[in-house]
């Protein structure tokens, strides 16, 4: 399944909803960039239509996997703020 692009994504926050956009290359590493700066997509990986990658922002460093659906994706991301449900759309 191919992932490669730029995603519109949006993280259910106790905040609200944060949105950002994923950017993921085809060497398997990217970024993600929202209004709190940019993280480093330190690697992805894509089994089947699971999606899992980390990255850090600075010290603070998450997870996410989810599930691909052609042009979108849903998952949790595990952060300093606990479980975080993940949505997303190719852009």
């Amino acid at each position: 399944m191919n992932v490669v692009g730029d995603w519109t994504v949006t993280i259910k926050t106790p905040m609200g909803p944060q949105e950002g956009t994923l950017t993921l290359d085809d060497e398997g590493t990217g970024s993600f960039t929202s209004v709190m700066g940019e993280a480093v997509v330190k690697e992805y990986s894509v089994d089947g239509d699971t999606l899992t990658y980390s990255a850090a922002m600075g010290p603070i460093g998450f997870e996410f996997e989810g599930v691909v659906n052609g042009d979108t994706f849903e998952g949790k991301a595990t952060t300093p703020m606990g479980k975080l449900g993940v949505t997303a759309v190719r852009a």
